[in-house]
């Protein structure tokens, strides 16, 4: 009961930041854009972090699905196209599509916007399915946590400011929405990937 109250007050607080992160942003008078790109690392690293830690692959249903007739590449399929609707994406969409909601009802309609937004959207799944290909990996953790410390250390000290290399990385989704293709079939071999590490 606990953690099914914590889990909605978590999502309410998800939505509310997603329908008034760009109020606030325009508050400050800063571009939404690309403040929003700026600091997106910091999303879908924190993101891909909870998932290395939380969200594993359950190998003990394939176990038990091989005793049944069903070829085991159905039963990875069947798996992996499961995790499309993990808590993890859930929580993802819950505060990205109230945000996408409130730029295109402030901004206006266009196709930058358009793709910027479906690219945003991918991103959470590509780390769905990294985190599926290589949560078995002790070393990728480790690393990625070490490279997010130092990052941050170097930021806080303004060393050099990350997000000043990142928000371009971000950025180029928005003003050159062809990427957008280029992502989903990045995304498709991760998928591919994780595939063929389970079969």
């Amino acid at each position: 009961i606990l953690v099914g109250i914590y889990a909605v007050m978590f999502a309410a607080l998800l939505l509310i930041f997603g329908f008034g992160t760009f109020f606030i942003l325009e508050e400050e008078s800063l571009n939404p854009i690309q403040e929003i790109n700026r600091y997106m690392i910091y999303f879908f690293g924190a993101d891909l972090m909870l998932r290395y830690m939380f969200q594993k692959f359950n190998t003990n249903n394939i176990r038990s699905l091989l005793l049944t007739n069903i070829p085991k590449t159905k039963i990875v399929k069947n798996i992996l196209g499961r995790s499309v609707f993990s808590i993890f994406n859930l929580f993802g969409l819950l505060y990205i599509l109230p945000l996408i909601g409130t730029l295109f009802f402030n901004l206006g309609f266009s196709f930058s916007l358009l793709f910027w937004s479906i690219s945003v959207i991918l991103f959470l799944y590509f780390n769905n399915y990294l985190n599926l290909l290589l949560n078995k990996i002790d070393a990728f953790f480790y690393v990625i946590f070490g490279i997010a410390i130092l990052a941050g250390i170097a930021q806080y000290y303004e060393w050099i400011t990350i997000t000043d290399y990142t928000y371009h990385f971000y950025n180029a989704f928005y003003e050159y929405p062809f990427l957008v293709a280029v992502l989903a079939i990045v995304l498709g071999g991760i998928i591919y990937l994780a595939y063929k590490n389970y079969i």
